[in-house]
């Protein structure tokens, strides 16, 4: 099974182009509408990383109705 999960990742810088407010990354989850706000690289990596793996579960418990289609996109 192949499951795929695809995210928006905005970056607000201000004026001078520094990161803006200390929250600079907002990220949206594409398939569930999950979204999370953070001010460095390393906390947007670990929720992506979460996101992906609480995607892939509810795929393999059923709770999606396209998991069992495998998409080869080769």
């Amino acid at each position: 099974m192949t499951v795929q999960s695809s995210f928006l990742i905005r970056c607000l810088l201000s004026a001078s182009g520094d990161l803006a407010s200390g929250r600079a990354y907002c990220i949206r989850h594409i398939q569930t509408g999950a979204e999370f706000r953070s001010g460095t690289l390393t906390e947007v990596t670990q929720w992506v990383a979460d996101q992906n793996l609480r995607y892939l579960s509810d795929a393999i418990d059923g709770s999606d109705q396209n998991a069992g289609n495998e998409e080869d996109l080769a």
